[in-house]
């Protein structure tokens, strides 16, 4: 465990924030793309929202890459731009880790502006812009502590990292659509989400289980240890998460009926997002302490 809270340790936490934010704000920009098209054929809901993720994305992932040769060149700040350190780290996971993110996003970029500028193929380029964003989630297996797991733990990463911030990334738009649409049309959006929701979520959890054994070599050393604590008041968090998607699917959701109904699930909504970046600052804080 890394326990000297240097600049470096506190810029990397900082860093890899902004990552899983850009990388939520992308995946669920264009999971509710995909998502609403049985509804709106051929809409782009909030082009912005996935667009400005995309872009903190590159800046996010470059920042982390330059942050982490400042701290190995142990020179200052100015030990960012050292071309002697950035072609060593370049050849490492780090190095690799950041050329998936870069071809990624790009990539991304690329098929976000083929879809604004023809319409008729957003819902199968929405589709495949959302294989693209595996290959930036496969960065996430490359650096920390899973990279010299067994393959299969990487694997139960890139999945993990992938839905986690699927749900999370799509409460923005879940919460706009509450204001966007009439209870009916919305109780039926919601109905489809917790449809792809329940099989997602039970791939998270299988993962997220399996990842924690490997990682803790037991579940006794979830109570024995530093990262084990830490990892039990994330799951705490989870769990409460749980709890208000569960209100949604089996209450608020069944009930949509009026204006008050609405703004109970809009509302319901915007704790969740306070939960899940919560979640985000507990996952950043587990992997900059106890990860490379």
């Amino acid at each position: 465990m890394t326990t000297d809270l240097s600049p470096w340790l506190v810029a990397t936490f900082s860093s890899k924030i902004l990552l899983y934010i850009a990388y939520a704000m992308s995946v669920g920009g264009v999971a509710a793309t995909f998502l609403i098209q049985r509804y709106k054929p051929q809409h782009l809901p909030n082009p912005a929202y996935t667009l400005w993720g995309v872009i903190l994305g590159l800046v996010s992932s470059s920042l982390y890459f330059f942050i982490q040769v400042g701290a190995f060149s142990e020179s200052g700040v100015s030990g960012m731009w050292d071309t002697t350190y950035i072609g060593i780290l370049w050849q490492t996971g780090v190095g690799l880790s950041y050329k998936l993110r870069l071809a990624g996003w790009f990539g991304v970029l690329l098929l976000i502006m083929a879809m604004r500028l023809n319409t008729t193929y957003v819902k199968p380029l929405s589709l495949i812009t959302l294989l693209v964003m595996l290959l930036i989630a496969m960065s996430f297996s490359l650096v920390g502590h899973t990279a010299e797991q067994a393959p299969w733990v990487r694997v139960a990463l890139v999945l993990h990292v992938f839905i986690a911030l699927w749900w999370i990334g799509l409460l923005y738009p879940l919460g706009q659509w509450c204001r966007e649409f009439p209870a009916n049309t919305l109780r039926l959006l919601m109905h489809e989400f917790g449809k792809h929701a329940v099989f997602m979520v039970t791939l998270l959890l299988i993962a997220g289980g399996g990842i924690s054994y490997a990682v803790e070599g037991s579940f006794e050393a979830l109570f024995n240890s530093p990262h084990g604590n830490i990892l039990l008041l994330k799951l705490g968090v989870v769990a409460a998460i749980l709890s208000l998607a569960a209100l949604h699917k089996f209450r608020l959701v069944p009930g949509l009926e009026t204006v008050q109904s609405v703004k109970a699930l809009q509302f319901s909504i915007s704790l969740e997002m306070g939960l899940a970046v919560l979640i985000l600052v507990i996952t950043a804080a587990l992997s900059t302490l106890f990860g490379p």
